[in-house]
């Protein structure tokens, strides 16, 4: 996929979930050095988009480092946003958070973020909604039901193609493909979950909500023989309806 629009984290020595607008679409929980850029044009928001990442210490490490930054990906040089910290080797310091206000100007917005409905303060109805929409999905996957699985990422599905100028039926039909090819092997194996062990975490705005299972991981995490497949999930109600949104 090729976007405009690009999130760039290089780090060494620290534990990081960062990403925009409140998003962590790069985890790391590797001390060692790490170097990952991610387009992110179907995450920017018609106002107040934040750079955002948590950061905290892996207590062994040499000269922890972090470079995190937001760009043009057409031209590299035009940095949006960007923060660069480093500390002493054996330095201690305690977990933090950065939000740093960046503008694109004349970016391409979803319009889906104009039927995203903004949630204050989760109660125990809205919190088992967005709970169950998750565990139906993670369903899908635990009954290798390619075809439903597809069926509820369709809003997904459009809003990336929209952003990253994929054609919606050959992206549709690729993604159930790779589906169906990694349901036949016999090797794989889900991650379990209940629904009420969901975790949920709310960004973009009090929008959407990541979800993550009770340990932290992502909420469809497989494993196989020499294989690591993991999806970040994120909900929103949208026209007033539950859906995987990204």
């Amino acid at each position: 996929m090729e976007g405009k629009i690009e999130v760039s984290v290089a780090s060494r020595g620290v534990r990081i979930d960062a990403g925009v607008n409140g998003a962590p679409l790069v985890r790391s929980q590797k001390p060692t050095m790490q170097h990952t850029t991610l387009p992110v044009d179907w995450w920017i928001l018609p106002d107040d988009n934040l750079l955002t990442a948590t950061v905290s210490g892996d207590g062994e490490a040499d000269e922890p480092m972090l470079d995190f930054a937001i760009r043009l990906a057409g031209d590299r040089s035009k940095v949006l946003c960007r923060l660069q910290w480093q500390v002493p080797a054996g330095t201690s310091f305690e977990p933090f958070t950065i939000a740093l206000p960046f503008n694109v100007a004349g970016a391409s917005i979803s319009p889906t973020w104009e039927h995203c409905e903004t949630i204050g303060e989760l109660d125990a109805e809205t919190l088992s909604a967005i709970q169950r929409t998750g565990a139906s999905l993670h369903r899908a996957f635990e009954r290798r039901d390619a075809a439903l699985i597809v069926s509820l990422l369709e809003r997904r599905i459009g809003d990336f193609c929209a952003a990253f100028g994929d054609n919606v039926a050959e992206h549709r039909r690729a993604i159930g493909e790779e589906f169906l090819g990694l349901f036949s092997r016999p090797d794989v194996v889900l991650e379990p979950v209940r629904a009420p062990d969901i975790r949920v975490a709310p960004c973009a705005g009090e929008r959407v909500f990541h979800l993550t299972r009770e340990d932290g991981g992502e909420l469809i995490d497989i494993r196989g023989d020499a294989l690591t497949m993991t999806m970040q999930v994120y909900v929103a109600r949208v026209d007033g309806s539950w859906i995987v949104l990204r």
